[in-house]
């Protein structure tokens, strides 16, 4: 039993420190609307890596409206060398209700270690 704890206080101890190793900043998004219904959205963040570690990361944009609410959101995936940082971003398409409704952009990052 003594040996189980040992080994969940280093599975909990190393989930917590990878936990903080992205972070993210400088989220800003530009859109405009298209002649076929869709808005176009081009959203980027600058992405820093602050562990010495290669690191996978599963990003989430939440389209937010003036309250602060998601209303829309999509992914993206992006590796990370160990203390890289670097600007993120993608083109995206949302359907144009969105167009009046979208005020900022939230992204989160999801961490995963690199198997290599």
């Amino acid at each position: 039993m003594k040996h189980l704890s040992v080994i969940l206080l280093l599975i909990a101890t190393t989930q917590t420190a990878s936990a903080t190793c992205l972070q993210i900043s400088e989220q800003r998004f530009e859109s405009n609307s298209t002649p076929f219904g869709a808005l176009e959205v081009q959203w980027k963040a600058k992405i820093d890596n602050q562990c010495d570690t290669g690191l996978n990361a599963a990003l989430t944009v939440f389209f937010l409206d003036a309250d602060g609410e998601s209303v829309y959101e999509t992914g993206d995936q992006t590796t990370l060398k160990a203390r890289e940082a670097r600007e993120v971003g993608k083109q995206v398409y949302v359907p144009s209700r969105y167009a009046e409704i979208i005020t900022q952009i939230d992204v989160q990052a999801e961490e995963h270690e690199r198997p290599y």
